[in-house]
């Protein structure tokens, strides 16, 4: 009941879909590591603009509606790519002023409805067969991961989750542009 459906009716399932396809098609034509090291560079950048934003008290207007847009788009493209849209429509949804809870369930469902959709596009290319044992290892985790994102949603202040969430943005961004010198 705390889906923002006007929120992704107008705007993130549109740039989502969209983009995903987009992500998906234009994925062969990219070499895989320099795109993952081109993404983490941006994900360092807007999340360590926004940790910047928060410790300077800065106040953040709302984005206007094409921002947004372009944003959820660009999700999309790295959803498709990458299987992981999460960052920037995490960085498009924060932008436009989406409460926690209606952040949390607007993401919840984008990303199963993202998530089947693509594991059936794998599904079908072959690109899911080789890892589906892994997949499978991962599957009671899912419980656990609710019921602790469960506790901590009920208990975190909305600063601290804003703080939490660009944190860990940064983290996994510099993790990308680093991947590379790691194997």
């Amino acid at each position: 009941k705390q889906i923002d459906w006007r929120l992704l009716n107008s705007i993130v399932l549109p740039g989502m879909l969209l983009g995903t396809l987009l992500g998906y098609l234009a994925k062969p034509f990219f070499d895989e590591v320099l795109a993952k090291q081109l993404f983490g560079i941006l994900i360092v950048w807007f999340s360590a603009r926004e940790l910047w934003r928060m410790y300077r008290v800065e106040v953040v207007n709302a984005w206007p509606l094409w921002r947004t847009r372009l944003v959820t788009l660009g999700a999309g493209i790295t959803h498709g790519m990458f299987a992981s849209g999460g960052p920037l429509l995490v960085y498009a949804l924060a932008g436009s002023k989406v409460d926690k809870s209606r952040f949390r369930a607007s993401l919840a469902f984008i990303w199963l409805l993202l998530n089947v959709l693509l594991a059936l596009a794998f599904f079908m290319d072959g690109r899911l067969m080789p890892v589906v044992n892994h997949v499978l290892w991962y599957l009671p985790l899912i419980f656990v991961a609710i019921k602790l994102g469960d506790y901590l949603h009920k208990r975190v202040p909305e600063q601290v989750f804003r703080q939490a969430i660009y944190s860990l943005l940064l983290v996994t961004g510099v993790i990308l542009v680093v991947s590379r010198y790691l194997s």
